[in-house]
């Protein structure tokens, strides 16, 4: 209890400048702060429960945008100058590759930076920027999505996913970045909807109300709904066909494959899935 009491009285702004402090083992992508099992409002770690199936079926959204990488390589490679992508190149994509899997064998790291850096060509002179943005995206953010609503999916529950591809007018961040992750977050919370007078654009307003509508159906119903009229039922996630709904105010272009799509190499190269945060936690009860 006095510990809870000692961090109660800390203000929010002090945990992210010492939160890395407390790993055990000094990793550039170690989290400090996973989900603890406490035998009440969480019973096991996420991914032994989803293992168990012991989750209540209820109808679940989840997705991710299209650069869910780019935030935590900022963090991560504080040592290259990301602003000039011509002094990423192969060594520097290794060496993220490295600290994503560090005990990948070479080979491994090899073809994950030769897979994503070939798909990346279409980049130009950011190819090994665009690679690094997607490996760290894929193996933290998406892989995992996937994972959770492969899991769910096959459990019973109905689950609705997305892909978000927009890039906010707004923002202020390096282009580069993408669509960074979050960026939906604005538009499901009314944002550019209304906030007077700030640099949206009348199709990211319109955007908006779209992107709450999604919402407001769902909580209702259980099931959101696309289309204009909202009348279009967003169909359910099929783990073979990885329908994720792409919401952006640009028409799709021809794409070799989803992010997702990706996760399937990555478990071959690794020899097993990306996992999900907090796998490595124990289990209680000495259960495996």
């Amino acid at each position: 209890m006095a510990l809870a009491g000692c961090l109660q009285r800390k203000k929010a702004g002090e945990f992210p400048k010492h939160e890395f402090s407390i790993l055990s083992r000094k990793k550039q992508l170690g989290l400090p702060f996973v989900p603890t099992p406490d035998r009440d409002f969480l019973p096991d770690t996420p991914p032994r429960l989803l293992q168990a199936e012991h989750g209540q079926l209820m109808p679940i959204v989840a997705g991710f945008t299209t650069s869910e990488g780019s935030d935590i390589l900022l963090f991560a490679a504080p040592r290259f100058n990301l602003e000039n992508s011509s002094n990423i190149g192969w060594e520097e994509l290794l060496y993220v590759v490295r600290l994503i899997a560090p005990g990948a064998p070479e080979e491994a790291t090899q073809a994950m930076a030769q897979r994503y850096s070939q798909e990346g060509e279409e980049q130009g002179e950011g190819q090994y920027r665009w690679a690094m943005d997607q490996i760290f995206g894929d193996y933290l953010f998406v892989c995992p999505v996937a994972e959770v609503a492969r899991r769910e999916a096959e459990a019973g529950s109905p689950v609705y996913t997305y892909y978000f591809a927009h890039r906010t007018s707004s923002l202020t961040i390096p282009e580069w970045t993408g669509v960074p992750p979050g960026s939906e977050l604005p538009y499901l919370f009314r944002t550019p909807a209304s906030v007077v007078g700030a640099n949206h654009t009348e199709a990211e307003v319109l955007l908006s109300h779209k992107v709450m509508q999604y919402a407001e159906v769902f909580d209702s119903a259980g099931k959101p709904m696309v289309g204009e009229d909202s009348g279009k039922q967003w169909p359910t996630y099929d783990p073979a066909k990885e329908n994720f709904e792409r919401i952006s105010l640009k028409p799709p272009k021809p794409e070799k494959a989803l992010p997702a799509s990706r996760c399937e190499f990555l478990a071959s190269v690794l020899s097993e899935k990306p996992k999900v945060p907090g796998a490595d936690l124990p289990s209680l009860g000495g259960r495996e």
